[in-house]
C-alpha cells in the first residue's frame, strides 16, 4: 500500500512539472462581439488575471472609452515568442485596432542576452499586422513600466529572477527601434507617469485600480 501510494504521488508530481513546461494557451471568448474590435495581446496585465487586480482590464477600459468590442487575447506568462504565435493566429482586420504588450516576462526570463530575440519576435508580429490588405486601422505596441523590485518578491522563483530597470531599457531602446520602422505603428511608453509605490498591488508587480487606469489612459491617447 505505501508502495502504490509513493507511485501515485511520483506520477501526480511528473504530470505537475509536465504542465508548467506547456506554453501558454489564449483565452478565447466563445461569445466573441462581432463588430470592430480592440484586439489585445500580451501577459497578465493584460489578461488582467493576478490576485487582487481590479475586475475590469485596460484592454476593456480602452475598448469602451474607443466604443469597441473588447477581444482580449492576454495569456498570463507569455513571453514575446508566446505572444508572436497568438498575433500570427489573428487575421488582420482593417475594422480593428490592435495592442502588443509583451515586454516584461522577457526581461525577467532572458534577461539583456534576449533582445535580439524580442526584437525578431516583434518584428514578426508587426510585419503580420501591416503587410495585409486588410491591415487594422491602428496599431501600439506598450512599452511596460518597472516593478517595484526585480528580484526578492514573495513567491518568486526561476525562471523569473533576471532583469533590471537598466534592462527593460534597452529592451525599451530595441522596441521603439522596431516600431518606427513601420507607418503608423504608435509606441505607449508605460513607465511615463508610472509611481511604483502607486499603482502596484501588493505583489509589487501586477498594477492594482491606480496602474491599470494609467495604462488605460497612456493606451487610449496613443490610438487616438
Amino acid at each position: 500500500m505505501r508502495f502504490a501510494a509513493t507511485a501515485a504521488t511520483l506520477l501526480a508530481l511528473l504530470a505537475a512539472l509536465s504542465g508548467c513546461r506547456e506554453k501558454p494557451e489564449p483565452k478565447i471568448a466563445s461569445d466573441r462581439c462581432p463588430g470592430p474590435s480592440l484586439v489585445a495581446f500580451g501577459h497578465s496585465f493584460v489578461q488582467g488575471n493576478a490576485p487582487g487586480a481590479p475586475k475590469t482590464t485596460w484592454p476593456a477600459r480602452v475598448a469602451k472609452e474607443l466604443d469597441l468590442c473588447d477581444d482580449n487575447r492576454g495569456v498570463a506568462g507569455s513571453q514575446s515568442a508566446n505572444t508572436a504565435g497568438f498575433v500570427a493566429d489573428y487575421a488582420p482586420a482593417e475594422q480593428d485596432v490592435v495592442v502588443v504588450e509583451t515586454i516584461l516576462n522577457d526581461v525577467f526570463v532572458t534577461g539583456v542576452r534576449g533582445i535580439p530575440a524580442f526584437r525578431k519576435q516583434l518584428t514578426g508580429m508587426l510585419e503580420h499586422l501591416t503587410t495585409s490588405d486588410e491591415e487594422p486601422k491602428r496599431i501600439a505596441v506598450l512599452i511596460d513600466p518597472p516593478p517595484a523590485a526585480w528580484t526578492g518578491r514573495p513567491n518568486q522563483a526561476e525562471p523569473y529572477v533576471h532583469g533590471s530597470d537598466g534592462t527593460l531599457d534597452q529592451y525599451a531602446d530595441a522596441l521603439e527601434d522596431v516600431a518606427k520602422k513601420y507607418e503608423g505603428v504608435e509606441v505607449a511608453d508605460l513607465r511615463k507617469g508610472w509611481s511604483t509605490k502607486r499603482d502596484l498591488l501588493d505583489d509589487e508587480l501586477h498594477p492594482n485600480e491606480s496602474g491599470t487606469a494609467h495604462i488605460a489612459r497612456a493606451v487610449s491617447r496613443a490610438l487616438r
